[in-house]
């Protein structure tokens, strides 16, 4: 029989033949439950209909007054009587009427109330609890019955909702040990008498139940600490009740439900922030007082599949909007249970980070990949971008992002006159991933674009994909396997190596990578760039990333205009790749980040202006104390608890730090450096206690610069021969100092000296807080300045460098209090280490060690090649003498030694390279390993090395 001749009975379950003799016709089909089961239905309604509760004589007895009065007791009488019955088996019929005269029931209001206490006390005293069931209420009588039944009856459990298949995980908990006790508590009230008729049935005697109901004590106790967290309000109770019956989980569920009330105004998440940002923009003078301000939301247009939800902070926006230079812009994620991607829009301000707006946005679940959902994201953030111009006249001159086009676009779009800075760190861990990635080709490489504007790159140097004869081209242009130095790049202040831990892999998924990147089989013999030359080709990135005409480059007697930098840069990366036959590597930074449109997204050097935030650092920190601080205690949150934390309690926290910062606070007492300027002092102490040595260099303070060429890798742009030539500045010089983006970058009568002219030039330049700020008053400094060195201003100095150099210190600790998304440009210097002798490139970049040359290391690798073979004189009498006792204690002395020839050899005879590809990953021993080879000349050297 087919399929559709047959038909599933929604009672019995059961698939019949759809026919008239299983189903009664209905119009031109068949009604959906069986004959059988109609059957059955109607019989049930006879039964139920012939004892209909109306015909009870003991409901008509409740509503007599004479007879009620002389035949009910009080609740107490009745739970004392069964109580005193003891035998359950007696249980099974108990009728009686109790009176309700008692003030409790009084102050009850309403009969639910009167019939939920009753029941509550007698489950008490029969040691089982009775849910409550329904609710009857007689037609032709002032009455009304409460059902309730045994919790533990067996007929009245919810069915199991297990589900079966590989991938379901049900839980281990076994279900309540139920009965079929046929248990029910009938409470039938009048509502003219204060009398009530009490029944109870209850078949059998079983487990009594064990309450983990929570006390109205400690509920009072969790509303009443709603702003606490559940660890505190646990250990509050615990007190009170040292072994609970009820769990650690159902107060945190508690607590949920009591906080959600300052929050929740609707069961749609995102009606409710709706409203909630209605509530908030409505905030009086009196909320501002109390810390409560007022938020402005954002009319947003719709798109097919999009939810999103914009708003803006208006308090913040009113005091220094108008003054706001730079703005940074990011997104996160894993902040609420519903997938919404949040922007947070920051200015800055004092250098630190001020929000001004935030952007909620939830895509598809299929993605938003597809061309339909194409530039979706890039849409909202425009809206959010224009109102915060329009409105509140937000006016950047630099705008910073990581490598998300839809950020890039909108900023582009909006802002078209600023100029537009990828973040330092992504840019960095970008090519850093790209270059550990093996078998993904390049996007399509222009040579035309590239050869037109520098004509010293050959038009032959193409990727494979864009070649037809390879082999002339593998003969022409050979990959080199030459090893070289590792770099160490400090970022938030932290001593981490950039390529620590980093192993190859295959591929990655499509979003990693840009328009046009293809994959590449396994089977092909393909490498996209061999591990060898990948630190010194992140080292050219970040040199290129870092130089800006207001530096000097080493040994140079001018600055770098814009276009030589440009052009210096390009020439310098692609000798760097045509060298060593890195044709694939060379077309992805041509196409990815040296290309005229790529170049001004990250390259400082294209604006004249120098931004005071080099990377997204100050907005990624905003999203730690977000998660860490704010979201800590909420598991995967609603979105209008997202913003109402938002708006609650990050804006008040950011408004009271900038207003620590503004003119007049604390007048006339000393006031707390900002992160900047403890930073900027950090940095500066450190660099005072470097040895100088005995190159010599340009060192202008009237310009803040000198041709050593490591200021631009400083992020607060110092180097120890401006700091030395400056002295110990006075103490109200940490107070007073702030970063220009002009030169020179720091104005100060403690820097310049007493008789230079310092003028205060504008908001772009940096000088933006004379009028809102006491910080950035160097000028008008009565402070006796200090000595100074023996060097003067603009001119050639020498220094005497000591063998010893100090170990950088510790890296400042980044935590919640350092104000306001404190970013890497604020934190301790990070400078390059220099190329070890056997590194590839010719190119030199300097590092604490740049006064050193090259016969010092010669001269310190020979000392150090004595006492190596004093110590194998000494370790060789000992032994002839056998001095036991020594040669223990001493053994240990020789291990680092020993490492060294064992992975020399090594290198020497298997060509074994480290574990990983990125010099700092794996273990101890690796890590020691690939330090010892790094950069080994050997004697014969092989081919290939």
């Amino acid at each position: 029989m087919e399929p559709t001749d047959t038909q599933k009975c929604p009672r019995c379950k059961k698939i019949k033949p759809k026919n008239a003799e299983n189903f009664a016709p209905k119009k031109e089909t068949f009604v959906a439950t069986c004959r059988p089961c109609l059957a059955r239905k109607a019989e049930q309604r006879g039964t139920q209909k012939e004892a209909k509760p109306d015909e009870d004589p003991a409901v008509t007895d409740l509503n007599d007054p004479a007879f009620a009065s002389s035949n009910s007791v009080t609740l107490g009488d009745l739970l004392a009587r069964i109580t005193e019955v003891g035998r359950y088996e007696e249980l099974e019929q108990i009728t009686a009427s109790i009176t309700l005269s008692d003030a409790v029931f009084d102050e009850m209001g309403t009969d639910r109330k009167k019939a939920d206490h009753i029941a509550e006390r007698i489950s008490s005293s029969l040691k089982y609890r009775f849910k409550y069931h329904s609710k009857y209420e007689y037609k032709d009588k002032p009455n009304a019955r409460f059902m309730y039944h045994c919790a533990q009856d067996s007929d009245r459990q919810d069915k199991s909702r297990k589900k079966e298949g590989e991938d379901v995980k049900n839980r281990d908990k076994v279900q309540m040990d139920t009965f079929p006790c046929h248990g029910w508590l009938h409470i039938t009230l009048s509502t003219i008498l204060p009398y009530a008729l009490i029944k109870i049935n209850h078949d059998m005697a079983h487990t009594p139940y064990w309450w983990r109901d929570i006390p109205e004590d400690v509920r009072n106790m969790v509303k009443e600490h709603k702003n606490s967290t559940p660890d505190i309000l646990w250990s509050k109770i615990r007190e009170r009740y040292p072994v609970p019956q009820f769990s650690r989980k159902d107060i945190r569920q508690l607590w949920r439900a009591e906080a959600s009330t300052d929050w929740k105004r609707d069961e749609d998440e995102l009606k409710s922030a709706q409203i909630l940002l209605e509530e908030f923009s409505e905030r009086t003078e009196s909320d501002k007082n109390r810390g409560l301000y007022t938020v402005e939301p954002v009319k947003v247009h719709e798109e097919e599949g999009y939810s999103a939800l914009a708003f803006t902070l208006p308090d913040l926006l009113r005091k220094w909007g108008g003054k706001i230079k730079e703005i940074q812009i990011d997104s996160a994620w894993n902040t609420n249970r519903s997938r919404y991607e949040v922007y947070a829009v920051l200015g800055e301000v004092f250098n630190s980070g001020c929000p001004l707006g935030y952007l909620l946005i939830q895509s598809p679940k299929g993605g938003s990949d597809d061309e339909a959902h194409r530039g979706a994201k890039e849409r909202y953030i425009i809206d959010l971008l224009q109102h915060l111009r329009d409105k509140w006249d937000v006016e950047p001159i630099i705008k910073i992002s990581d490598k998300d086009w839809s950020e890039i676009n909108a900023l582009k779009v909006v802002f078209p006159e600023a100029k537009h800075q990828l973040c330092f760190w992504h840019a960095l861990r970008t090519v850093k991933t790209r270059m550990a990635t093996l078998r993904r080709r390049p996007a399509f490489y222009n040579v035309d674009e590239a050869c037109k504007e520098f004509p010293f790159i050959k038009p032959d140097f193409l990727p494979d994909a864009q070649v037809e004869n390879l082999k002339s081209l593998y003969t022409k242009y050979p990959v080199s396997q030459n090893m070289v130095s590792h770099l160490k790049v400090r970022l938030n202040g932290d001593d981490s190596y950039i390529d620590d831990a980093e192993q190859d892999q295959e591929d990655g998924p499509d979003y990693l990578f840009e328009d046009g990147e293809k994959s590449v089989p396994r089977s092909a013999n393909y490498t996209f760039c061999p591990a060898p030359h990948r630190r010194q080709l992140l080292r050219l990135f970040t040199s290129h990333f870092c130089q800006h005409p207001l530096f000097y480059e080493r040994h140079e007697q001018e600055k770098w205009t814009s276009t030589k930098i440009r052009t210096n840069a390009v020439k310098e990366m692609y000798q760097f790749c045509e060298t060593r036959g890195l044709r694939e590597v060379w077309a992805y930074l041509w196409s990815s980040w040296y290309s005229p449109d790529r170049w001004k997204l990250w390259a400082r050097s294209t604006s004249p202006l120098l931004s005071r935030l080099r990377t997204t650092m100050g907005v990624e920190n905003f999203w730690r104390q977000l998660k860490h601080d704010y979201l800590r205690k909420s598991y995967r949150p609603r979105i209008d608890q997202l913003v109402w934390v938002l708006c609650n309690r990050v804006t008040p926290d950011f408004y009271a730090r900038l207003a620590t910062r503004a003119k007049g606070w604390r007048a006339g007492r000393s006031k707390e450096l900002s992160p900047f300027q403890k930073f900027f002092k950090r940095s500066w102490k450190r660099l005072e206690k470097r040895a100088v040595g005995q190159q010599k260099y340009i060192v202008d303070l009237a310009t803040w610069s000198c041709n050593c060429g490591q200021q631009k890798y400083n992020p607060f742009h110092q180097c120890k021969h401006l700091v030395q030539a400056v002295g110990t500045p006075p103490i109200r010089f940490w107070q007073e100092i702030r970063r220009r983006r002009v030169s020179p970058l720091y104005h100060h009568a403690a820097i310049q000296g007493p008789d230079a002219t310092l003028t205060r030039g504008t908001v772009t330049d940096g000088d933006d807080t004379s009028d809102d700020s006491d910080y950035g008053q160097g000028n008008i400094s009565t402070a006796p300045l200090p000595k100074r060195r023996r060097a003067s201003r603009g001119t050639e100095r020498t220094r005497k460098r000591s063998r010893t150099v100090e170990a950088p210190e510790s890296s400042p600790d980044f935590s919640s209090d350092d104000e306001n998304g404190q970013n890497d440009d604020e934190t301790a210097a990070d400078l390059i280490p220099p190329i070890d002798a056997g590194a590839t490139s010719s190119s030199y970049y300097g590092s604490d060690l740049e006064d050193q040359d090259d016969d010092t290391y010669i001269e310190e690798a020979l000392d150090i090649a004595k006492d190596f073979e004093r110590a194998a004189a000494i370790f060789r009498e000992q032994a002839k003498n056998r001095a036991i006792l020594w040669i223990r204690s001493n053994k240990k002395v020789g291990k680092d030694v020993r490492a060294l020839v064992d992975n020399i050899r090594r290198h020497e005879t298997t060509g074994r390279v480290a574990a990983t590809t990125w010099a700092l990953g794996g273990s101890a021993a690796e890590r020691m390993g690939a330090q010892n080879r790094m950069g080994y000349q050997p004697s014969s050297p092989k081919a290939g090395n």
